[in-house]
């Protein structure tokens, strides 16, 4: 019985710690769950900004690729200007043979 009586301060003691660590540790699990959140938010904010990036670069893409279709003449340009070229190229042929 006195045992037990002499091991009550040291009790009451080791309580008291354990409820000082517990205080503590409730502490640093909110702070971990407010940082979780956070980088949540991030991790969502990143992977808006990336789709974001994703869509702009296709968005470059198309017009790089309408920019050279633009750019580059279409067959009936060419063909024109083959059938142009043949011509002139037959008139000179046939002022040559009429001068010659």
């Amino acid at each position: 019985m006195v045992v037990e009586l002499e091991k009550i301060p040291n009790l009451q003691r080791q309580l008291e710690l354990q409820e000082q660590i517990t205080g503590e540790l409730t502490v640093q699990r909110d702070t971990l769950l407010e940082t979780v959140k956070v980088q949540k938010e991030q991790v969502d904010l990143a992977k808006e900004a990336l789709k974001s990036q994703q869509d702009l670069a296709k968005l470059q893409d198309e017009n790089c690729k309408k920019q050279i279709e633009a750019a580059q003449p279409s067959f009936w340009s060419r063909l024109g200007t083959h059938i142009t070229a043949a011509g002139v190229g037959g008139i000179i042929a046939a002022v040559l043979v009429l001068v010659l």
